[in-house]
């Protein structure tokens, strides 16, 4: 795939997730030179589900049939322990689109990086060291090991996640609704059991709120969901789930045992006060980054990464109306989200002075977050 005659990139997306590949294969298909910079994820994705209703997407995204594929579990339910009554299951039998699908991420990952090449992409490994705005082309430094390597492109595409790394800076800023964490393990059954489970669990706790997934390896993720105070101390998810009542007996019934170290991720929900800029534009999780609650976080950064992909390709033709278009989808989502976040959590009342639950009754966007080089606080 020829670049233009300065040498430079027509798009260059950094980040390998579901926004960035997403952003990549719509910018192509415009018939633009595009590459792929950056690192696969290290931190795991456990439990990460797909809607039946995102088929649509999927098709314009060349991977329609991905969620039949058997690397992926159906979830046939889930069941909510939630607010001051019984706990409730819903069965996807009900869902007009059927059962939506959890994620091996890196299978899928993987498979939306192959239709991108196959397209003509160039993916490209290494961490983003640098990069400026000369005034007419975009200058990143990648390294790769001890190796660098300068990549120039008229477009730059920011889907690096949360830590949003070329958008703030190219001077965006990060705005944040609320700071939180997510504090992830897998559990696996002995040998010899076959009975796996196929529905999840949303269960609040006073620290926070738990999610149990069935995982595509076999066994069951779980999260918990809670404020970087709590996942500070030692032994947040073993009072978590000693305080659980559901997901405790959800373990115990199926004789569940710890098979992984903890990891932690950052759940922050957040936006950039501008998701494009001369030339840039931001996709993902680096746009608006959603409660891990609204179950939507893949959706969103396929969807935002194909309308930005087609956002930046309009731009560099001399339609500048796309961009503005954009910017508004997303504000509109992210108004959209604060008011379903407020009903969720005004729905769980049993612990109203808990330092989790208290600030989540009037949410807003007001602080601002500090991050370091790594994304994290």
């Amino acid at each position: 795939m020829p670049r233009t005659d300065d040498g430079a990139w027509d798009v260059l997306v950094v980040g390998r997730g579901p926004a960035g590949l997403a952003a990549a294969i719509t910018s192509r298909r415009a018939g633009l030179s595009v590459a792929v910079a950056g690192l696969a994820d290290a931190v795991p994705r456990w439990g990460e589900t797909l809607s039946a209703s995102c088929h649509p997407l999927l098709c314009r995204l060349g991977i329609g049939d991905e969620l039949r594929s058997e690397h992926h579990l159906s979830l046939r339910g889930v069941r909510s322990a939630w607010g001051m009554g019984a706990a409730q299951e819903r069965s996807s039998i009900f869902h007009p689109y059927g059962e939506s699908a959890i994620l091996d991420r890196a299978r899928f990952d993987r498979r939306l990086e192959s239709v991108f090449q196959s397209d003509g992409g160039i993916v490209m490994e290494g961490r983003m060291q640098s990069v400026r705005f000369d005034g007419a082309l975009h200058v990143l430094t990648l390294r790769d090991g001890q190796c660098g390597k300068q990549l120039k492109a008229k477009g730059i595409i920011d889907a690096t996640g949360i830590a949003a790394h070329v958008a703030r800076r190219l001077g965006a800023r990060r705005i944040t609704q609320t700071r939180q964490v997510a504090i992830g393990c897998c559990f696996e059954a002995p040998p010899g059991i076959t009975d796996h489970p196929t529905t999840a669990i949303v269960e609040g706790v006073e620290l926070g709120w738990l999610f149990a997934v069935p995982v595509p390896m076999g066994g069951v993720a779980v999260w918990l969901v809670c404020d970087p105070a709590q996942a500070a101390q030692d032994g947040a998810m073993k009072r978590a789930l000693r305080a659980s009542q559901e997901v405790s007996r959800w373990l115990r019934s199926l004789q569940l045992q710890l098979r992984s170290k903890l990891v932690l991720r950052n759940a922050s929900v957040g936006k950039l006060d501008r998701v494009t800029g001369a030339g840039w534009i931001a996709v993902g999780d680096a746009a608006l980054s959603l409660d891990p609650m609204s179950s939507s976080g893949v959706t969103l950064a396929m969807l935002s990464g194909l309308h930005g992909g087609a956002a930046i390709a309009a731009w560099l033709s001399g339609d500048s109306d796309q961009l503005a278009g954009y910017a508004q989808t997303l504000q509109n989502a992210a108004e959209h989200h604060v008011e379903l976040r407020q009903r969720l959590y005004r729905a769980e009342r049993r612990w109203p002075r808990a330092d989790f639950w208290m600030p989540r009754q009037n949410l807003g966007f007001t602080a601002e977050d500090d991050y370091d080089s790594l994304g994290r606080y």
